[in-house]
């Protein structure tokens, strides 16, 4: 079985997001979830992660290796962590 959620958590708050995610991680061990999200923060639990730009494969790894690579996903991912940071403030 596969479940694909397309960008479905975008519309919640960070700490539910990460309540309904901790659920799907426990009911999907051993199945395919696939996650489209512009919030990185919804798959940097995921065991591989594809950043897609204009339709194409751009950069693909873990939330670690991609962070290490340093390229798009990496600068996406300290922008939103700023973000959030400010909007906590």
């Amino acid at each position: 079985p596969v479940l694909c959620l397309d960008d479905t958590l975008s519309a919640l708050d960070a700490e539910t997001e990460e309540v309904v995610l901790g659920h799907l991680r426990g009911l999907f061990r051993a199945r395919c979830l696939i996650i489209v999200a512009h919030r990185y923060s919804a798959v940097m639990h995921c065991d591989e992660i594809l950043h897609v730009v204009d339709g194409r494969v751009t950069e693909r790894g873990t939330h670690e290796e991609l962070l290490r690579l340093g390229g798009a996903y990496a600068s996406v991912w300290e922008k939103q962590r700023i973000s959030e940071s400010l909007d906590k403030a």
